[in-house]
């Protein structure tokens, strides 16, 4: 009884999500196309314009130069967290009500996802050697970090190997994707609850920053450039499947 009731709710559940996003492809198409376009002007106009007033900024009193480093490091582990925050949302969508816009969101932000990972890691280590005095320590946030990269590096190898991919196959795609989502409070909390090199949060969506204004405002504006990026490349790779399946068809008639 319990288990027929929960399939009753769970069908009610994705009727309303699919009425909710009852577009058309071709709607969605058009959707994507502005979306990513926009985000790419963004991304290619404001970033130089943001690098180069970065590079204006005075230094800072206790990293000197160095501080530079976090307008890349800081927006690229933001983007790289927003973007894994997508793909596990898209796999809950696929794993529970089977929708096939979740999958989409786990197959073109996986490579995004992953290349600001591993980018993250190595701005980060650029960043230790002058302040650590070391490129790499078993830190807690850098841990957790590597392991976000590893996940995604493996989904990203299993999504590239020619083979017949059915239904299974993107179900266990959803539900490592899933599992990994746990890693995502251990990134952001790992310097609260593990003694840790890393410096805690200077940047709080419910406090008041701690980053002074001269770079705060540089530094949300890049974090806003990754971001963009990110949705930009997503959509890029969303666009170039649907090429991909329209020539696919077009062989096959």
């Amino acid at each position: 009884m319990g288990l027929r009731a929960f399939r009753k709710i769970k069908f009610f559940m994705r009727k309303k999500i699919i009425q909710s996003l009852a577009l058309t492809p071709s709607t969605i198409e058009k959707i994507v196309i502005y979306l990513s376009s926009i985000c790419s002007l963004i991304s290619l106009t404001m970033t130089p314009l943001l690098t180069y007033w970065c590079y204006q900024l005075p230094f800072e009193q206790t990293q000197g130069i160095h501080v530079r480093m976090m307008f890349l490091h800081v927006p690229a582990a933001i983007a790289s967290m927003f973007s894994y925050q997508l793909m596990a949302l898209g796999s809950l969508m696929y794993l529970i009500w089977s929708i096939k816009y979740g999958l989409q969101l786990i197959l073109h932000f996986a490579r995004p996802a992953f290349y600001l990972s591993i980018f993250t890691l190595i701005t980060g280590s650029l960043w230790g050697k002058p302040t650590w005095g070391t490129y790499w320590i078993w830190d807690a946030r850098l841990t957790t970090t590597l392991i976000l990269s590893i996940i995604l590096g493996c989904v990203l190898t299993m999504l590239c190997i020619p083979s017949n991919k059915n239904k299974k196959f993107y179900k266990t795609i959803a539900i490592i994707i899933a599992i990994g989502w746990v890693d995502l409070p251990l990134i952001r909390y790992s310097v609260e609850w593990f003694h840790t090199l890393h410096q805690g949060a200077s940047l709080s969506l419910f406090k008041k920053s701690s980053i002074d204004q001269t770079y705060l405002i540089p530094l949300l504006g890049m974090i806003f450039c990754f971001l963009s990026y990110s949705i930009s490349q997503a959509g890029k790779n969303y666009l170039n499947s649907l090429d991909h399946q329209k020539r696919i068809s077009h062989a096959e008639c």
